[in-house]
């Protein structure tokens, strides 16, 4: 059997394989490390927005409304927080 008889390996066969490999794992690293931001900062958000909205919502703390009023166009909503004391 001589060499010339064997077929050649195309150039570039597996290079394809290389990319899509490559390319799972960007994609697995894009999901991981947007899952963890998600996580970190989800909360910290949750408590900005709450105080922009007007309806505060803190972590281990009870909130009651006390008295919502309009004041000409003016609405303001006076809440009452309380919050359990951490060691």
């Amino acid at each position: 059997m001589s060499s010339e008889s064997l077929p050649q390996p195309q150039p570039g066969h597996r290079r394809g394989l290389w990319i899509a490999g490559g390319v799972l794992a960007a994609l697995l690293a894009l999901f991981t490390l947007a899952d963890a931001v998600v996580a970190r900062f989800s909360e910290p958000i949750k408590i900005a927005y709450g105080y922009v909205s007007g309806n505060p919502s803190v972590p281990n703390c009870r909130t009651t409304i006390t008295r919502e009023a309009a004041v000409g166009p003016l609405w303001y909503r006076v809440r009452w927080m309380r919050c359990a004391l951490s060691d």
